[in-house]
Order: structure tokens, then C-alpha cells, then sequence
């Protein structure tokens, strides 16, 4: 009431019937009052309004908005530990070399698996941001759930038992193979983490026609189509309720310190972002888990992997652009015990003044893309507009800058941390094709 008398009101609740297991409905019921002959109000007239779907789709608003929020501080986070990484792995390789003793080597080699286990690490917060390196080839996804049922009957308690439900009568989706396989792994690896002593693991495959409603419902940017679903549902001990909305968050895990670094679910979320699809969970306590993943079908043909080649050692002056200074010394010194002769520069500006005067005996540039003062892309632009035939190497440590196009043309690509072998192969293959 107000001064007395009934005034109009407005709220929401939610209806459970506790007679079923369905999920409760949020109502949202108006009132306003209705007078009488006299003027006085005589009765109270109301309406409810089912508003469960917008509840809904308010709450996968502000899931998008929170995991955007989280992806940035972690695609972050993982570039500047790659930056870091690079000097380090680079240092290792060089100690490796230099070795005189089975001490010194075995030394190096640790370190090496260190930097290699740790970019590991970063290659999933870079999923999760969305800053991933993925590939877009045509991949069986039955072919890839195949060799990963292989590897957890290799891996996993043999009292747990992995068995497949492969329906889908088409599997094919555009992507990344090793990315989808990591994906998999992840969510069969959590399976089995949920059952200590032991039960099924079922990974099933079906056709989903997902139209724009069903998109709409999901905090995911989809398009309607036919969808591969994969479904990874394990019997054991479940997701508390109030954790259920944070299983894909980077570094958040409910298991023991020292038993998960949270970044397996967090992987898959990125993965199925990169891929143009989707991730859900559903989970009771005591009643198990299932994951579901939605892939958009392609009707392209399968590819083939080509072999890597060897290359050799090169001679020729690069020059080496990166604002680090770690990653500058390490990887001159670098450039240097493959053959090549060095110049450095430590932002675009100075880059480009170097290209300028030196261009013309110049066999390649490698080029970093986040750099104060002017951007390696800017940079690359003025390079190229001076001389277009000097090859340029991006590299970073968002494997996403593979795709800096400059001229129409992708660049070449390093993804920081790369190793000594990555880097000599493809300055000779540069030079081949000169």
C-alpha cells in the first residue's frame, strides 16, 4: 500500500513441483488493484507470466560475459610466460649443445621437458581464451575418438571400462585434430578421476539439428545447423551443485593440491569456442557426469598430414625484432649457431629503420607482434611496402598471429615457445623458395 491505499506491484518466484524432477519455472506475477463504483479499491487483479526463458538466457549472458572476462586475463598470463619460456628453452637447447659431460646433457634435456611441460600449460590457457593455434583441416572425429579410447585403456585403472556408442552416421568437422583429441582426453581423464574405485566410461556420437532457438539457449555464438554431439558420461561421484558453474574456469578444480592444475576443462571449453561449437554439463551428486560437445559437421574431404622435413644449416643476415630482452639475446645467440649472422632491433620503429638501411642483404626477418611504440604489424606493413621479396617470419606468444595476413598473404608462423629445430627448418625452406 502507499498513503493508505493498494498500488500496483511486480515480482518474480520461482514454482517447484515436488512431485518430479523438473527443473523449477520462474514466474513473474503483476498486480494492480481495481476500484469500485465508488472510487474505492474493490478487488486486487493479477497476472503470471512464465519468464523462465528469459531467466535463462540472462544467465548464459552473464556465464559469456564472466568466461570472456576470464579468457583475456588468462591469454594474457600464457603470453607473457611464452616470452619467458622462449629464453628459457632456447638457453636449455644451447646448453645441450654446448655439453661436454652425460651430467651436463642430462641437465639440459631436463630443463628442456620442463619448458616443453609448461608451454603445455599455456597452449591451454591459450585455448581457453580463445588465442589458440588451431588448424582448420577436415578430421574423422570417430577416427580421433578411436585413438583416444586407445590411449585411456593404456593409461587408466583397468576397473574402469571405457566402451563407445558411436551413432552419428556422419563425423567429419572442420578443425584442429590434435586439439579435438586433447579435448577428448581431457573429459575421459576427468571421467575416470570420478571414479576412484572403478565404472563405465561411455563416449557416444549422434547427429543434432540445432536451429536458432537452440542456439539462443547456449553461452556460445553458434550457428543453426547439424552439429556432431559427443557425449562423454562417466557413473561416478558427480559435480556439487555450486561448483558446476565454475568446472570450466582456468586453474579452478576441486581435486587435491598437487593432483590437477585446472586447466584440463578450461582447455576443452577453449577448444569447443575455437571450433565454432559448444560445451555443456550436466551433473547430480552421486549420480555421475556427462559432458556434451557439440562440433558443426563439414562435408570436406579428409587430408592426408604431410612429413616435416630436415633442414640444414643457413648462412645469410636476419633480422631478429622482439621488445624482450631475454628473447632478443637468446635468440640472437641462437640465429647465430645455426649460421646466420645477426641484427637486432628492439621495437617496430628500429625495426624498421634496420630494414631500411639493410635491406637488400637481408635472407629473412623475424618479426614479433606485440611491441611498444609501433606494433610488429605496422612494422611488417612499412617493411614490406620498402621491399616486398625479403621473407618475414611472424612470431608471438599468441599462436593466433598466424593468421596476420600482410599483402593478402598468411605469413609464416612461430609460435613462441618453438624450439631450435622449428626455427633452422623454416629459414631454409625460405630460402629454397627464393
Amino acid at each position: 500500500e502507499q498513503d493508505g491505499a493498494p498500488r500496483p506491484t511486480a515480482h518474480e518466484f520461482r514454482v517447484l513441483d515436488e512431485g518430479t524432477n523438473t527443473t523449477p519455472r520462474w514466474v513473474e506475477e503483476r498486480t494492480q488493484p481495481v476500484d469500485g463504483f465508488d472510487g474505492e479499491p474493490w478487488r486486487i487483479a493479477g497476472i503470471g507470466t512464465d519468464v523462465t526463458r528469459r531467466h535463462e538466457l540472462e544467465a548464459a549472458l552473464r556465464q559469456s560475459q564472466k568466461m570472456e572476462a576470464v579468457g583475456q586475463l588468462a591469454g594474457g598470463v600464457a603470453h607473457d610466460f611464452n616470452n619467458m619460456l622462449t629464453a628459457i628453452l632456447h638457453a636449455a637447447e644451447e646448453l645441450s649443445v654446448l655439453a661436454t659431460t652425460d651430467d651436463q646433457r642430462r641437465l639440459s634435456e631436463l630443463v628442456i621437458s620442463a619448458a616443453e611441460r609448461t608451454a603445455d600449460l599455456t597452449r591451454k590457457l591459450l585455448s581457453f581464451s580463445r588465442k589458440g593455434r588451431v588448424r582448420s583441416t577436415p578430421v574423422d572425429v570417430h577416427s580421433v575418438v578411436a585413438d583416444v579410447v586407445l590411449l585411456l585403456n593404456r593409461s587408466i585403472d583397468p576397473r574402469v571400462k571405457v566402451v563407445t556408442d558411436l551413432r552419428a552416421p556422419s563425423a567429419t568437422v572442420l578443425g584442429d585434430p590434435g586439439e579435438l583429441q586433447n579435448a577428448l582426453l581431457n573429459l575421459g581423464l576427468n571421467a575416470r578421476d570420478a571414479m576412484p574405485d572403478g565404472g563405465l566410461l561411455e563416449i557416444s556420437s549422434q547427429l543434432r539439428e540445432l536451429d536458432a532457438a537452440d542456439c539462443a539457449t547456449l553461452p556460445f555464438t553458434l550457428a543453426p545447423g547439424s552439429f556432431l554431439q559427443l557425449s562423454v558420461r562417466d557413473g561416478g561421484t558427480g559435480i556439487e551443485p555450486q561448483h558446476l558453474a565454475r568446472v570450466f574456469e582456468p586453474f579452478f578444480t576441486t581435486k587435491p593440491v598437487g593432483k590437477g592444475t585446472g586447466l584440463g576443462l578450461a582447455a576443452v571449453y577453449g577448444t569447443a569456442i575455437e571450433h565454432h561449437g559448444a560445451v555443456t554439463v550436466y551433473s547430480e551428486p552421486g549420480h555421475g557426469t556427462v559432458f556434451h560437445l557439440y562440433l558443426p559437421l563439414t562435408e570436406g574431404a579428409l587430408l592426408r598430414p604431410s612429413s616435416p622435413s630436415v633442414a640444414p644449416l643457413g648462412t645469410g643476415l636476419v633480422l631478429l625484432v622482439d621488445d624482450e630482452p631475454l628473447v632478443r639475446s637468446m635468440g640472437e645467440r641462437l640465429l647465430r649457431s645455426l649460421g646466420y649472422d645477426v641484427a637486432v632491433a628492439q621495437d617496430g620503429v628500429e625495426a624498421v629503420e634496420l630494414f631500411t638501411a639493410q635491406h637488400a642483404q637481408l635472407a629473412a626477418v623475424l618479426c614479433d607482434v606485440i611491441m611498444p611504440e609501433r606494433s610488429g604489424g605496422d612494422a611488417i606493413d612499412d617493411m614490406r611496402r620498402i621491399d616486398a621479396t625479403v621473407p618475414i617470419i611472424v612470431c608471438s606468444g599468441f599462436p593466433r598471429d598466424e593468421h596476420l595476413a600482410r599483402g593478402g598473404e598468411p605469413l609464416p608462423f612461430l609460435a613462441k615457445p618453438y624450439h631450435r629445430g622449428e626455427l633452422a627448418t623454416m629459414l631454409a625452406e625460405l630460402a629454397r623458395q627464393l
